[in-house]
């Protein structure tokens, strides 16, 4: 999702599937515009479960991690709360 921008009154979602393929750990890092609050949510691929979540500080800054174990894919979903702007959204998985 990296460069991808949220723009009007919230709330707004950007969802992407990620493909799991081997088991560890799933982190996310989001980087959102100073003011602003989003939310970044893993949730399961075939469940829609959350798996983890976390609200943007005054800094603009979140970070979640899952240690998935034989998930096949989960969905990245990076929600505004409040403002609008460019994010950006780092995902490392095994």
């Amino acid at each position: 999702l990296a460069g991808a921008e949220i723009v009007g009154a919230p709330p707004w979602v950007a969802v992407r599937e990620i493909s799991t393929p081997l088991d560890g750990t799933v982190s996310v890092s989001l980087q959102a515009p100073a003011g602003a609050t989003f939310a970044v949510v893993l949730r399961g691929g075939a469940s829609g479960r959350a798996l983890a979540r976390a609200v943007t500080g005054a800094g603009g800054t979140a970070a979640i991690s899952y240690d998935n174990c034989g998930g096949d894919s989960v969905s990245l979903e990076v929600r505004s709360l409040a403002g609008s702007g460019a994010f950006e959204a780092t995902v490392v998985r095994p």
